[in-house]
C-alpha cells in the first residue's frame, strides 16, 4: 500500500512511531500516569540502533523539553485498509506494507516505526482479511513492536468503537528506542469492526517541520498516534499447543514486568499446570560484532523464563535451547516459548 494521510513536512532524523490515535497538543505538559490497571504483554520491535554485545551502550534520545502523557483521543475511523496517524496533534503521511499470509501490518515513517501483528489464543498468526484489515480474535493478543520512541516512556493501546474506548494495555520503551510486545483482548468483547489506537512519545527535533515551538537545538517531545481499523471474530478450533514470545532489554536476561504478564496469560491457557506438559524454551540475543557472549545470553533468557514457568506451578519436562543470534532489532532479544500438553 503507499502513502496517504496528509504529509507535513519529511521528519527529519525521526524514526516512525506507532501509536494509534489521536493526542495532545505539543506544549502540553504533564505528568506521566499511574500504571492504567489492564496490562500488557512486551513484543518485538524494529532494528534498534545500538547493537546487543558484551561491550554495547545503548543511546537513549535527548532530554525532552515536555513530556506529553498519551491518553486515548476519539477520531474519525481511518479508511479501510488504511491508518490516521498524527504527530502532536497533527496528521503526517505514512507508509504502510502488508504481509497479508503472516496478519502483519506496519506502519512507518523513516525512523519510526509501528507493527501490528494479532494473534489467536493459541498464539496463531492471523492472516489479514481481503481488504487488509488485521482479524483480532476474542480472547486473543495483539504482539506489537516498534522504534524511535522515547527510552522508559509507555506506549497505551486501545480498542475503541463509536463513543466506547477499551484499554488494553502499555508496553514500556526499552533504552534503545524500541518497544516489543504484546496486549490482551478482552474475552467478552463483541464481535464487529473496531479502531485499534496505539499511543506514544517521540522526541521531534528542532527544525524537522514538526513544530514550530522548539528553539534551536531543542528536542521537543510529542505524542505520536496511530489508529487502523481491526475486524474482531470469535477464534477457530486449533491445537492444544500454547505458544507466546518474550523480550528482554540490551544485555540483560531478567524477566520484565511485562515479560511476566505474558507468561502468565500462557500459563492461564494451559488445560492442567500439574500434569505432564512438554515445554521448550529457546532463548536468543541480537546480532552483534562482538560473539563472545551469544551462546550464554541466550541460554539465560531462556533458563529465566524456565524458572519462572516452574515458579508459577507448570510442571512436565523442560527443554531449554541457547538459539544463539536471531535476525532482527529488539525483537530478536527474545525467548519463544511453546507448551504442548500431554494428553493421558
Amino acid at each position: 500500500m503507499g502513502r496517504f494521510g496528509v504529509s507535513v513536512a519529511t521528519l527529519a532524523g525521526l524514526g516512525l512511531v506507532a501509536g494509534l490515535v489521536a493526542t495532545a497538543p505539543a506544549s502540553y505538559s504533564v505528568d506521566y500516569p499511574p500504571d492504567p490497571s489492564p496490562t500488557a504483554t512486551v513484543t518485538p520491535t524494529a532494528s534498534p540502533s545500538v547493537t546487543e554485545s558484551s561491550t554495547a551502550t545503548a543511546t537513549a534520545s535527548a532530554s525532552p523539553s515536555v513530556t506529553p502523557t498519551p491518553t486515548e483521543t476519539l477520531i474519525p475511523p481511518p479508511p479501510v485498509g488504511g491508518a490516521t496517524v498524527t504527530l502532536g496533534g497533527a496528521p503526517i503521511g505514512v507508509t504502510i506494507t502488508e504481509d497479508r499470509t503472516a496478519g502483519i501490518v506496519l506502519i512507518s515513517n523513516g525512523a519510526l516505526e509501528v507493527t501490528v501483528d494479532p494473534r489467536s489464543p493459541g498464539g496463531r498468526p492471523l492472516p489479514l482479511d481481503a481488504s487488509g484489515t488485521p482479524i483480532v480474535n476474542v480472547g486473543g493478543e495483539v504482539q506489537s513492536t516498534g522504534r524511535g520512541f522515547v527510552p522508559g516512556s509507555p506506549v497505551n493501546f486501545y480498542l475503541i468503537a463509536g463513543s466506547r474506548v477499551i484499554f488494553l494495555g502499555t508496553l514500556e520503551v526499552f533504552t534503545d528506542t524500541t518497544f516489543a510486545g504484546s496486549v490482551p483482548i478482552p474475552g467478552d468483547l463483541a464481535a464487529g469492526t473496531y479502531t485499534l489506537q496505539v499511543n506514544g512519545l517521540t522526541n521531534a527535533p528542532q527544525g524537522s517541520g514538526v513544530t514550530s515551538r522548539a528553539r534551536p537545538g531543542e528536542v521537543v517531545t510529542q505524542v505520536i498516534s496511530i489508529s487502523i481499523n481491526v475486524v474482531v471474530t470469535e477464534p477457530s478450533a486449533e491445537t492444544k499447543a500454547v505458544r507466546t514470545l518474550v523480550y528482554f532489554d540490551v544485555l540483560s536476561a531478567k524477566l520484565s514486568n511485562q515479560a511476566k504478564k505474558s507468561l502468565d496469560r500462557l500459563i492461564a491457557k494451559i488445560p492442567d499446570k500439574s500434569r505432564s506438559n512438554r515445554i521448550r524454551v529457546v532463548g536468543f540475543v541480537g546480532p552483534s560484532p562482538i560473539s563472545s557472549n551469544d551462546e550464554s545470553l541466550s541460554r539465560a533468557r531462556a533458563r529465566s523464563v524456565a524458572a519462572y514457568m516452574r515458579s508459577k506451578g507448570v510442571k512436565g519436562s523442560y527443554r531449554l535451547v541457547a538459539g544463539g543470534v536471531a535476525k532482527g532489532g529488539a525483537t530478536a532479544r527474545r525467548a519463544d516459548v511453546t507448551v504442548q500438553p500431554i494428553n493421558r
